[in-house]
């Protein structure tokens, strides 16, 4: 071989592996996908996949939020990916893979090769091994949660005998609120 030959082919070598050619995607997530899904590359594009399309190819960093849907996720020795489903964030990597299904209130993940990394809405960490199941579920049907907002009392009691009519209106809201709408017509 000729020192021409052996230097394009070494030059060829280095393009291909720095980058002259595509990347190789070790991040494999079933294309039977249905659902939607948000991925997020390792340099911030931001791709929206809705029911019915095709997902693209994954890039090793990328974060996948799901909002409902059923896949399996794969990774390989080296790569990593992160699926986010109602604040918690499942870390896939070096080989692991898992099966996800999730709804607008709920998840299940089942680890099919661990360990896979679970971080809880509350910050609490969990490894799961192979075999190893995990429920995700909205804080909104967790029991025990405080309510959102107090109720304001209007006045008006079932027990008093008096019918409550427009009559029963504050008048100083009412000129409150004639106030404020002449100031906004003034700075018109």
């Amino acid at each position: 071989m000729t020192p021409k030959a052996l230097v394009m082919i070494i030059s060829l070598a280095f393009m291909m592996s720095v980058g002259g050619a595509s990347p190789v995607y070790a991040v494999d997530i079933n294309s039977d996908f249905e659902g939607t899904l948000v991925i997020t590359t390792p340099d911030g594009e931001i791709i929206l996949v809705q029911p019915g399309e095709s997902i693209p190819e994954i890039a090793p960093g990328s974060v996948l939020e799901v909002f409902d849907g059923q896949f399996a996720v794969a990774t390989a020795a080296g790569d990593s990916v992160v699926v986010l489903h109602l604040d918690h964030e499942v870390t896939v990597a070096d080989g692991a893979s898992l099966e996800f299904i999730g709804t607008e209130d709920q998840g299940n993940v089942r680890v099919v090769n661990g360990p896979v990394t679970v971080l809880t809405n509350v910050g609490e960490e969990i490894i799961l091994n192979t075999g190893d199941e995990y429920i995700i579920q909205s804080q909104s049907f967790l029991p025990g949660l405080p309510a959102t907002a107090e109720g304001r009392s209007t006045g008006f009691s079932p027990d008093d005998d008096s019918i409550p009519d427009s009559s029963d209106i504050d008048d100083d809201q009412d000129n409150n609120d004639q106030g404020e709408n002449q100031d906004e017509n003034e700075d018109s």
